[in-house]
């Protein structure tokens, strides 16, 4: 028997195990899993504007978590060149000043507005803020857009979002 055909019956009789598989599996097993999807669903329902900016903020730290992993492979690495290092250096510590700018000003928003907020600034120009307020309006924007500007150095486009 070739190669090939060792593998196609591999693959056949696993498939054909699989098959046997799902098709004895008791029915509990999807039922439960039907009950845990509506179970969330109540859950996410009740803590809604709380989740979603939560939800903002683990999507942000995973992925700053991640950029900081593969620049620290690059410092440490013993074939990365010098400027490689300083680059990846720099570019840790701009997430690290990011990181530290966007908690400031979702603390003073929380402070000054009362407001639970989530900040996002990329590229050094441009700002997205989520807010969870009752009654959002212009006005509360405009305020919004002011003490986050307030608190940084230079100029950004500042755009804000609600949700209630």
């Amino acid at each position: 028997m070739n190669k090939q055909g060792l593998w196609f019956l591999t693959l056949f009789s696993l498939v054909l195990v699989l098959g046997v598989y799902y098709v004895t599996m008791p029915n509990d097993a999807f039922n439960k899993k039907k009950s845990l999807k509506n179970t969330v669903k109540k859950v996410s329902l009740e803590k809604e504007n709380l989740d979603v900016i939560e939800s903002y903020k683990e999507a942000a730290l995973v992925e700053r978590e991640t950029e900081k992993k593969k620049l620290e492979k690059t410092l440490t690495n013993k074939d990365s060149d010098s400027n490689a290092k300083k680059e990846a250096y720099e570019k840790i510590k701009s997430i690290t000043d990011i990181s530290s700018k966007e908690e400031e000003i979702e603390k003073d928003l929380k402070k000054n507005l009362k407001l639970n907020c989530f900040i996002k600034i990329s590229d050094n120009t441009n700002m997205k803020v989520f807010c969870t307020s009752k009654n959002p309006s212009k006005d509360l924007a405009v305020d919004v857009m002011h003490d986050a500007q307030n608190l940084m150095s230079s100029r950004y486009n500042i755009s804000v979002k609600f949700s209630k």
